[in-house]
C-alpha cells in the first residue's frame, strides 16, 4: 500500500498532464540540445577570452558582441513571427549556424568574424522559434515540468561542448557534432511539423497593446529581473 501511494505521488507531482507525443518530445529536446550546444560553448570561450574569469578590463569587441546580439534578438522577434511553417525554417537557420561553425574553423582572422556574425544572427533565431514550438505544444498543466526536464537534459549535455573550447584541435569536431545533430533534428521534423494558421499570422493585434498588457508585463518583468540577477552573479564571480 504504501508502495501504491510514493507512485501516486510521484505521478503526480512529476508525470501529470505530460502527454505529448514521443516524436514532439525528442524534436524538442534534440532541438534544444542543438542550441545549448552552441549558446554554451561560445559563452565559454567569449568569457575566457575577454579576461572576465581572471578579472581583466573587458575588451571593445565583447560590447560589439552583445550589442549585435541583442539586435538579433530584436530582428528575430519580428521574423519569426510570419514564419508559417516554424520546423522547416528551424532546419535552415540551423543549417546556416552549422555553416558558421565550420567557418569560424578557419584560422583567418576576418573568416572567422563571418563565421562568427552567421552565428550571432541565427542563435536568437532558433531560441525564439523553440519557444514557440514549445508554447504550441504544451499547456498552462504541463507546461513548467517539460521545460524543466528538457532544460534539465539540455543544459547538462549541453555545456559539454566547453570540451571542445578547451581543447582547440576538437574545434573542427563541434561543427561536425552539430551537423549530427541537424540530421537527427532534420529526420523527426519530416514526422513532425508545425504550421502556423493564417488567422494568427494575420493578426491585426496592435503591437503597444500587447506590450501593455498584463500577462506580457508580468513575463517581461520577470525575466527582466531575471536577467540583471543572472548578469550580476556572472559579471561578479
Amino acid at each position: 500500500m504504501k508502495r501504491d501511494t510514493i507512485k501516486n505521488w510521484f505521478i503526480k507531482v512529476f508525470k501529470r498532464d505530460i502527454n505529448l507525443p514521443r516524436v514532439t518530445l525528442a524534436y524538442l529536446f534534440f532541438t534544444l540540445l542543438a542550441i545549448m550546444f552552441v549558446a554554451g560553448a561560445f559563452l565559454f570561450k567569449y568569457t575566457m577570452e575577454s579576461g572576465l574569469i581572471l578579472g581583466e578590463k573587458v575588451g571593445i569587441e565583447i560590447y560589439v558582441f552583445l550589442l549585435i546580439l541583442a539586435l538579433s534578438f530584436i530582428i528575430s522577434g519580428v521574423i519569426v513571427d510570419k514564419i508559417k511553417n516554424r520546423t522547416k525554417y528551424f532546419n535552415i537557420v540551423l543549417l546556416f549556424c552549422v555553416i558558421g561553425l565550420f567557418i569560424t574553423a578557419v584560422p583567418d582572422l576576418i573568416i572567422y568574424f563571418l563565421g562568427l556574425l552567421l552565428i550571432l544572427l541565427t542563435i536568437p533565431q532558433l531560441i525564439i522559434i523553440w519557444f514557440t514550438i514549445l508554447v504550441h505544444d504544451t499547456n498552462i498543466l504541463n507546461r513548467g515540468r517539460i521545460t524543466t526536464y528538457l532544460m534539465i537534459g539540455g543544459f547538462f549535455l549541453g555545456f559539454s561542448s566547453v570540451i571542445f573550447i578547451i581543447f582547440d584541435f576538437l574545434y573542427i569536431l563541434f561543427g561536425f557534432l552539430e551537423l549530427f545533430l541537424f540530421v537527427i533534428i532534420f529526420w523527426y521534423s519530416r514526422k513532425y511539423k508545425y504550421i502556423e494558421t493564417n488567422e494568427r499570422l494575420e493578426s491585426d493585434k496592435k503591437y503597444l497593446k500587447i506590450i501593455f498588457e498584463k500577462h506580457f508585463f508580468r513575463y517581461s518583468s520577470s525575466f527582466t529581473m531575471l536577467s540583471i540577477t543572472l548578469g550580476g552573479i556572472f559579471e561578479r564571480y
